[in-house]
């Protein structure tokens, strides 16, 4: 058993004895080298190796790990580590102290592959767009994107994602998807940006008389400078459309209602089309007779 021990020596000659030497001894312990290890590790994924053996704190713990990355740890550790490549690994450890060596223990387990996820290149769109995000369906793999609720299915490889922006101003929304083999998963994240919806409010002329008036046109609301405008106003004008942010005299080429439609583009997305009309009055005819 280890610890202190006592070794006594005295001799006796022609019945005299002598005087009674005494020495310690320590006698020093075997360590022991079992540690524990995940048995499934997915690659490139970090996993923990812990010592559960004894050892005192002068031991030398000689551990060989088969190729893998050490993350963190030292001595006795516990230990980080990771594989790059996949297969099956031994991890081995060797402890001694004081010239007292442990039997040698192993561990093995298996590398996993780690699915490759692939969620896409960041995208810009309007409101009311419709984007595929992600790729090809790989047999095997599970799939599980998030915020799920945005997405038409988040457990498909190449969902739809309907784009929704009612702030007024450009939101940036980040999306991930998990891609999943087995006990190892696999994570890709990718931006999309929403641009806002152009705001339009037109304001319309009162009718006019059918001769000699011409009407004027404007809008305002929430765009850029340099949105662009596509007014239409129909056959019976002139001009029949324009692209001019405030139309000026406007003819009609005849009396009625005339329908007016306008719409801006801004930001890359398109307000909606806004309908309306505006009536040109039929000039009064006068004629009376006198006797």
């Amino acid at each position: 058993t280890p610890g202190i021990k006592q070794i006594s020596l005295y001799v006796e000659e022609n019945g005299c004895p002598s005087p009674l030497v005494q020495q310690p001894v320590e006698v020093i312990p075997y360590p022991t080298s079992d540690f524990s290890a995940t048995p499934l590790v997915c690659e490139g994924l970090t996993t923990t190796v812990t010592f559960n053996g004894t050892a005192l704190p002068q031991a030398i713990f000689d551990w060989n790990f088969d190729g893998a990355e050490v993350i963190s740890g030292s001595g006795a550790g516990p230990y980080q580590i990771s594989w790059p490549v996949t297969g099956d690994k031994t991890i081995s450890l060797g402890v001694s102290q004081f010239g007292c060596a442990s039997p040698e223990s192993q561990v093995l387990l298996n590398v996993a592959p780690s699915p490759t996820a692939f969620a896409g290149d960041d995208r810009i769109g309007c409101p009311g767009d419709t984007l595929e995000l992600g790729g090809l369906y790989t047999s095997g793999y599970a799939y599980q994107w998030s915020p799920a609720g945005d997405f038409v299915n988040p457990t498909v490889s190449a969902p739809e994602l309907v784009l929704q922006n009612n702030s007024g101003q450009l939101i940036a929304n980040e999306y991930i998807v998990a891609t999943t083999l087995g006990n190892c998963t696999g994570y890709y994240s990718v931006n999309v940006l929403i641009d806002p919806l152009p705001v339009l409010t037109v304001n319309l002329p009162e009718g006019q008389c059918f001769a000699g008036f011409a009407l004027d046109f404007s809008a305002s609301g929430y765009f850029q400078s340099d949105a662009v405008f596509t007014w239409q106003f129909g056959q019976f004008a002139n001009p029949q459309q324009t692209n001019t942010a405030s139309p000026q005299d406007v003819n009609f080429l005849s009396p009625g209602m005339h329908i007016v439609q306008v719409m801006v583009e801004t930001w890359g997305c398109r307000s909606p089309v806004y309908i309306d009309s505006v009536e040109i009055y039929e000039m009064p005819h006068a004629q009376f007779s006198a006797t």
